[in-house]
């Protein structure tokens, strides 16, 4: 059974820098789940607890944690903080990007450190009862359904998931992502767009 819930990332509010006003506009918006960002409000363990108990206190939950983690970096330092921040404020989710560049102009030998380091952090991510999930975008190897499929089959981790986000006016793309993927999204991200379709 899915269960679908709404929420809204904190990065959309990057200009904002109080906590307590972001969950008072979820609040407002009566959406139920928040997925906060490591690039500006979520920085260390005291922001953690600090949102999760505001979250807490509102009745809203804790979804992901926006890391902006570049899977292929290998630091497991950096990593194991960025756990204990997602699970200081219980997320069930961790959102990383995978490498730096799009899957077509990956080598096989970026291939092989991406996917060793995506095995890495599914097995520590795993200790925190964390998900891993790399965002969909363009400028990394998540950027397209075949290269998604083969990471995910190498990597074999079942803690290692993925977002979609559509590609706005290429909706055979969306629907094969969808189709070929279904099993293995966790979050979808949908971004406001002044481009149309039908």
């Amino acid at each position: 059974m899915i269960i679908m819930q709404f929420g809204f990332t904190s990065t959309s509010f990057r200009q904002i820098r109080s906590l307590k006003k972001i969950v008072e506009i979820a609040v407002d918006a009566k959406i139920d789940c928040i997925e906060w960002g490591g690039d500006k409000h979520v920085k260390s363990i005291a922001d953690a607890r600090c949102v999760k108990e505001l979250c807490d206190k509102a009745g809203i939950r804790i979804n992901s944690y926006a890391s902006y983690y570049r899977v292929g970096c290998k630091n497991a330092d950096e990593w194991k903080k960025i756990c204990e921040i997602a699970s200081t404020m219980g997320a069930r989710s961790i959102r990383v990007w995978l490498g730096k560049a799009d899957s077509e102009k990956t080598d096989e030998a970026t291939y092989k450190t991406i996917a060793e380091d995506t095995k890495s952090i599914c097995a520590t991510a795993k200790d925190y009862g964390l998900i891993v999930c790399p965002e969909c975008h363009d400028n990394t190897f998540n950027n397209n359904t075949d290269a998604f499929l083969k990471i995910h089959n190498e990597v074999g981790c079942d803690n290692f998931r993925t977002y979609f986000q559509s590609r706005y006016k290429r909706l055979q793309y969306d629907l094969d992502r969808i189709e070929r993927t279904l099993p293995y999204i966790e979050t979808v991200h949908i971004s406001y767009s002044e481009q149309s379709r039908e």
